[in-house]
């Protein structure tokens, strides 16, 4: 039986309970891959699902967000064969490992051109962005749009999917407004901001506000 580094939790509580251990290298069931795992997304739910907040079995391999090349496919795949590269965001947890067994439907082929760091760090900001920008509320030239707690790393997949003149970012955190940073690719530059402020939107924009809040 083949083995693999995994990051494993037993218990609730810190990171320090984060532990690297020797597993079996998983199987993929009918409707899954197993991916060789060349980069894992490390996202905020991580913690909540480390800390207990938010329940998930234990002992657990985390990481649900990754990239890779697929290593072999179960039975009733056939869209998917060994050497595809993919990205993944969701279906299931074990990203935290050299390899993970993920529902063939999740997997997203990336091109040559895309590194598997950049694809795994941009499936579920990504998704999150264009949900918010083009399905829920399409953007349009002349919208102005404040993203709230950009620190989650959805600031520049909102641009890219909105094409936005410059949104505003709106960082919480102790001291006044800071600086303005260059936008993400080009135009208008970003406000990064330090402190929540009556009348933030009216100020930043003129008095125009923003039409997606």
């Amino acid at each position: 039986m083949r083995e693999m580094l995994a990051i494993r939790l037993h218990q609730h509580g810190g990171p320090e309970n984060l532990r690297p251990e020797q597993v079996p290298v998983p199987e993929p069931g009918a409707g899954e891959a197993l991916v060789r795992v060349d980069a894992a997304g490390v996202n905020f739910i991580e913690v909540y699902q480390r800390t207990g907040l938010y329940a998930v079995p234990l002992p657990v391999t985390p990481g649900g967000e990754g990239a890779g090349v697929v290593e072999a496919v179960g039975a009733e795949v056939e869209q998917l064969r060994p050497g595809d590269r993919v990205a993944w965001a969701g279906g299931g947890l074990g990203a935290y490992a050299e390899y993970a067994t993920v529902a063939a439907a999740r997997l997203v082929p990336i091109s040559a051109a895309l590194d598997a760091r950049t694809a795994a760090a941009m499936m579920l900001q990504g998704m999150t962005a264009h949900y918010l920008a083009v399905t829920t509320y399409p953007l349009e030239a002349g919208d102005r749009c404040l993203v709230h707690a950009a620190a989650g790393r959805r600031l520049t997949p909102a641009r890219a999917a909105g094409q936005t003149a410059g949104p505003i970012r709106d960082r919480p955190g102790p001291g006044p407004m800071k600086r303005r940073i260059p936008s993400p690719g080009g135009g208008q530059p970003v406000m990064v901001i330090r402190r929540r402020t009556s009348g933030l939107k009216a100020t930043l924009t003129g008095g125009r506000g923003c039409r997606c809040p």
